[in-house]
């Protein structure tokens, strides 16, 4: 986000430390209704959201938890119906 101290951050370590500079970022979601969030329809729209996202102008890598890379993130470690990646 432009105009945050974390911005600044990136900016100076980009003109200083450009090999090592870059920010990274939590996706969280949780179902209204308490679905499980491996529930097939709520994979299913996650997956296309955090494909938007790995497509996005800058993003490096996405490790979807729905997927064999990302699995060791654990999407639905304690209740179910939170995610995260």
């Amino acid at each position: 986000m432009p105009d945050t101290e974390s911005a600044t951050a990136i900016e100076l370590m980009q003109a200083n430390a450009p090999a090592v500079a870059g920010a990274s970022g939590i996706v969280v979601w949780q179902t209204a209704d308490s679905s499980d969030v491996t529930a097939p329809e709520i994979r299913d729209h996650m997956s296309d959201v955090l494909d938007s996202i790995a497509h996005a102008p800058g993003a490096v890598a996405v490790d979807s938890p729905y997927t064999t890379a990302g699995a060791h993130q654990g999407v639905c470690k304690s209740n179910g119906v939170t995610g995260l990646v």
